[in-house]
């Protein structure tokens, strides 16, 4: 049975996001890129095609908006430029999905060997077979736009290259390459390099098929070659046997026809390289004549174009010159008709007209005299009235402002009269309270004694009524003690049930 070990492992592998994963979710989310099934993983073995090519031809690789990976020159060692693999994500991408770069070392161009732009179209060509320029632009944009998705969300990626594999934890991301490329440089193989790569890409093209393989090739000369070349045979052997010995006769013949055939096949070949030779002559004397038709139906068309614009401003010119001519005319010809004819001629004209003239004059002129003055007196009028309308408003101002004067002055010396009257109360009340409460210290006294200052009060204020202007004021002054200050309604019950009880007391 399998062990905790080999549980765990299976878990991380399940929850590592791999290639075989990327593929379903980006067919899943974008939908396929064609109608004849061809999909995301032809475009990912394109693409590692096309990093492995740049990275056997030590050369560095920019993709656009993702990474550069490649080579980075790291010095001289024994007239051998030293070399070493680097990854380096792009900063559109970091910033895009927040990709931690700290621990990647960033280099610039001049430290990378030499730096070749991602080609759409050289990919498509070169290292595909049934992808287009569009298929593997939208195609690897999608890849890498949810790769860099997965990565965000802090999810562990592992996705598998030809030269490597893409790493990210954390949105950390690193590149391990394989230690065969460390070793072919001489270095010293990292603890994270890659012993070998699990992923290989498919087969550029596709195998042959049924009707490829029916084909055949059909010589229209064999027959004529192979007379031709027994016949020579014959003869060089022929030849051969005054000269030579009977035992070298047949190395002799085989070795003149294989000489003849491959003069036979030079010849062929020159001819050929002669033909395409001439072709490509005419071919360039056709393109020359060509471009030279070119530039004279340029110069000619340049020529004709300016000719038609310098007849077209002859033209507006002459237009213009008629037009002012045209007005010119008419300005003398209105002229003339105005001189044909002597009307009106006043030098004929009868005295009375004059004397007419004259009154006529006399009165307009009267009435815009009797206009003028009509205007003036309205304009008088219109101020006089304002300046009555106005002067009635500061009178009925000034009578309000003094009966609010006067009804202010008369709260105030009514509520003068209520606070001496009040305290007038107050302090005959005291003296009687005092009296009261001193009675034993003073001869005996009879109660209507004691209340003798209330009676005085009571009269005062009956001969001087509260609201009365001319009110006398107390001989004591006013002053800030407390006692001064009249009282309250509270104060004033308790003194009449004081009172109260006073007079019952002098009753019995």
């Amino acid at each position: 049975p399998p062990g905790p070990n080999s549980a765990a492992s299976h878990q991380q592998q399940h929850a590592m996001y791999t290639l075989e994963r990327l593929f379903e979710d980006a067919l899943r989310q974008y939908g396929p890129l064609t109608k004849r099934g061809v999909g995301y993983v032809q475009v990912w073995d394109a693409f590692n095609r096309y990093i492995t090519d740049c990275i056997s031809k030590r050369r560095t690789l920019n993709v656009l908006n993702f990474c550069k990976i490649g080579w980075r020159v790291e010095g001289q060692s024994q007239s051998k430029t030293k070399l070493r693999p680097h990854f380096q994500v792009a900063d559109a991408f970091v910033r895009a999905h927040g990709v931690d770069a700290k621990h990647q070392l960033p280099a610039h161009d001049k430290q990378l060997t030499q730096v070749e732009e991602f080609n759409f179209s050289k990919a498509a060509i070169r290292f595909s077979n049934c992808l287009t320029k569009d298929n593997i632009f939208m195609g690897l944009r999608a890849l890498l736009q949810h790769i860099g998705q997965v990565i965000a969300t802090g999810q562990q990626v592992s996705l598998d290259f030809e030269v490597g594999k893409l790493l990210s934890n954390e949105r950390a991301v690193r590149f391990s390459f394989n230690s065969e490329l460390y070793l072919q440089e001489g270095l010293v193989v990292p603890s994270g390099a890659q012993e070998a790569a699990d992923y290989k890409p498919s087969v550029s093209f596709a195998p042959p098929t049924q009707d490829a393989l029916k084909l055949r090739l059909d010589g229209n000369n064999v027959d004529t070659i192979r007379e031709k070349t027994a016949t020579e045979t014959v003869y060089d052997g022929a030849e051969s046997e005054s000269t030579c010995d009977p035992g070298s006769l047949h190395s002799t013949s085989s070795g003149s026809t294989k000489e003849r055939v491959q003069k036979e096949a030079m010849r062929r070949h020159l001819a050929q390289l002669g033909m395409e030779a001439s072709c490509a002559v005419a071919d360039k004397e056709h393109w020359e004549a060509h471009v030279k038709r070119c530039a004279v139906e340029d110069t000619r068309d340049h020529d004709r174009r300016k000719a038609i614009n310098k007849e077209n401003a002859l033209h507006l010119q002459m237009q213009m010159q008629e037009a002012e001519t045209k007005r010119t005319e008419g300005r003398l010809h209105c002229i003339e008709q105005a001189s044909c004819h002597d009307f009106p001629n006043f030098a004929e004209a009868p005295e009375y007209a004059y004397q007419y003239i004259q009154e006529k004059k006399n009165h307009l002129k009267q009435d815009l005299d009797q206009q003028v003055d009509m205007k003036q007196l309205k304009k008088h009028l219109e101020k006089k009235r304002n300046r009555e309308i106005d002067a009635a408003h500061v009178q009925a101002s000034n009578r309000e402002t003094a009966l609010l004067k006067l009804e202010a002055a008369a709260k105030k010396e009514s509520e003068r009269q209520a606070l001496t009257q009040a305290w007038e109360k107050d302090k005959s009340i005291r003296t009687v309270r005092k009296n009261i409460e001193e009675h034993h210290r003073k001869p005996p006294r009879q109660a209507h004694d004691m209340l003798g200052p209330l009676t005085d009060a009571s009269l005062a204020n009956a001969s001087s009524p509260r609201l009365s202007t001319a009110g006398q004021s107390s001989a004591r002054p006013v002053t800030g003690s407390v006692r001064r200050m009249p009282l309250g309604a509270a104060a004033s019950l308790a003194l009449q049930k004081q009172k109260m009880k006073l007079s019952a007391t002098a009753r019995r």
